[in-house]
């Protein structure tokens, strides 16, 4: 009787752990998404987009203006948004770029506007959302946010070198 108690929970153990290391499969838009951005959060990248919307925006939408509160994070898979700030371009984000960044590190207001130039295809993620996906796994947290500054660097990088 022991011995048929230990071989189920063994099997359902195995069962699980075979589940986890099963190759995964994503649409286009979500294998995009994780080659070029997301491919450190490998485990938990299926939870990010359960938890993620896909949204269509066309050209002129206003993602988000100078002083509003950030709510959300996005990724850009297709298209191509432009960042302004009192005329100014500072730079644009394609696919593989996250937009909102300054706000999800530092929880400021929108520094810039950030407005559709191309028809886009983008992955919004509610912060109260990630929040909550992430107060259960504080390593997906700290690999979010290395994610975050590696992408504010690289935005950073682009505008001295258009500068220069």
């Amino acid at each position: 009787m022991w011995s048929c108690v230990f071989i189920s929970i063994h099997a359902t153990r195995a069962w699980g752990i075979v589940k986890k290391r099963r190759p995964v499969a994503f649409t286009g838009d979500e294998q995009l998404l994780y080659d070029k951005t997301f491919c450190a959060v490998a485990p938990a990248f299926k939870h990010l987009l359960a938890i993620g919307e896909w949204r269509d925006l066309d050209r002129g939408f206003v993602l988000n203006s100078t002083g509003d509160p950030a709510d959300s994070l996005e990724a850009v898979v297709r298209g191509e948004l432009e960042a302004r700030r009192d005329g100014r371009v500072l730079g644009r984000a394609g696919p593989g770029d996250l937009a909102v960044l300054a706000s999800v590190l530092g929880g400021s207001p929108e520094l810039f506007d950030a407005t559709v130039t191309q028809p886009a295809r983008v992955m919004r993620w509610r912060f109260a959302d990630l929040q909550q996906l992430s107060g259960a796994d504080k390593s997906l947290t700290s690999t979010l946010r290395k994610i975050a500054v590696a992408a504010i660097a690289e935005k950073l990088i682009r505008v001295v070198q258009v500068e220069r």
